[in-house]
C-alpha cells in the first residue's frame, strides 16, 4: 500500500467513525423545553435530575434573553436516561413541577405561568455599622425539598436567585419576595440573605433572622411575616 493509498484510507476510517458518533448520538432521547411567554426568560432557572442505567445525573439550564426553547440530551455518556424530573423557576410565576418518563426520541416539556403574588417586606441589619455604602444584598430561594423529589439523600440544595436590594447606611431595606407559602404541593423552603461588600467586591456575609429561629439558611417560607425583618449578620 502506497503512502497515499494508506493516507487515504485512513481518513475514509476517521470519517466513517466521526459519522457514527455523530449518528449515535442524534439517535440519544432530547427532552424539550418551552418557556412561557408571560415569563422573564433572563430571570429563569431550570433544574433538572435524571435516572437511568447510568444511576443519577442532574444539572441546571440557565435561559438567555429571548431564547424560550432549550433542547436536553437525555443520556449520560451515551446511556439513555429511563427518568427526567424538572424543577422551574420563572419571576413572577409558581414554581413548576415536572416527571415524565422517557418512552420516546423526544418529549416536550411545556413550561406554563401561573401568577404568583409578591410580598412587600422591610428589614434591618443589626448592628447597621455592618452595612457600608454601595453593599448589595442578594436574595435567594432555597427550595429544602428539592432533594426529596429529585431522589438523592446527598447534594446542591435547589437555589434561585430572587433579587437583589441596596441596604440604607442605617442596615434597612425594602424588598419583595414570591408568596411560596401560598403554592400548594411545596415542601419546606427558605429564602436566603447573603451581604457583599463593595469594598472589597468579593467578601460576604450570611444574614439570619432574629426572631426565626428555625431557619438553618435565613428566614422560613411562612404565611405571615413580622412587620420589620430583623437580621443579624454571622
Amino acid at each position: 500500500m502506497t503512502r497515499n493509498t494508506l493516507g487515504l484510507f485512513l481518513l475514509i476510517c476517521v470519517g466513517a467513525l466521526t459519522g457514527n458518533v455523530r449518528l449515535a448520538a442524534q439517535s440519544l432521547p432530547r427532552v424539550r423545553i418551552t418557556l412561557p411567554p408571560e415569563g422573564s426568560s433572563e430571570g429563569a432557572r431550570i433544574d433538572y435530575f435524571m435516572t437511568g442505567a447510568f444511576g443519577g445525573f442532574g444539572s441546571f439550564v440557565s435561559p438567555e434573553k429571548g431564547r424560550s426553547v432549550y433542547e436536553i440530551v437525555a443520556a449520560v455518556k451515551g446511556v439513555p436516561a429511563e427518568s427526567f424530573k424538572l424543577i422551574a423557576y420563572l419571576p413572577g410565576c409558581q414554581i413548576e413541577i415536572r416527571e415524565i418518563r422517557i418512552q420516546s426520541p423526544e418529549s416536550t416539556l411545556e413550561l406554563a405561568c401561573v401568577p404568583l403574588a409578591q410580598i412587600r417586606l422591610r428589614g434591618r441589619v443589626m448592628p447597621s455599622p455592618k452595612v457600608h455604602p454601595g453593599d448589595t444584598i442578594e436574595i435567594d430561594y432555597l427550595a429544602e425539598w428539592g432533594a426529596d423529589f429529585f431522589g438523592y439523600a446527598d447534594g446542591p440544595v435547589t437555589t434561585f436567585h430572587i433579587t437583589d436590594v441596596e441596604p440604607e447606611p442605617d442596615g434597612s431595606f425594602d424588598f419583595s419576595v414570591p408568596d411560596f407559602f401560598a403554592q400548594a404541593g411545596l415542601g419546606e423552603g427558605e429564602f436566603q440573605f447573603l451581604l457583599w461588600d463593595a469594598r472589597s467586591g468579593s467578601g460576604l456575609v450570611e444574614l439570619h433572622a432574629t426572631d426565626n429561629a428555625s431557619a438553618f439558611f435565613g428566614l422560613k417560607v411562612q404565611a405571615v411575616y413580622p412587620s420589620i425583618v430583623q437580621f443579624v449578620a454571622d
